[in-house]
């Protein structure tokens, strides 16, 4: 799971396009041919920087 995480920090990073739209991500990351373990994973990423992505454009 160490890997995925540093995969997704890396493409936060140097891809943040992957991140727009809940199709791309899906699609970009193979999200359905996923483990529900790695699906959780995913999910807790996306949503994590999604709040953290709302709470900076209320501190702006």
């Amino acid at each position: 799971m160490n890997e995925i995480t540093n995969n997704l920090n890396a493409h936060w990073k140097n891809n943040p396009e992957y991140f727009r739209d809940r199709d791309t991500y899906n699609q970009i990351f193979h999200y359905s041919e996923r483990s529900d373990q790695q699906k959780a994973l995913l999910d807790s990423y996306r949503k994590k920087k999604e709040d953290t992505q709302t709470a900076q454009r209320y501190n702006t």
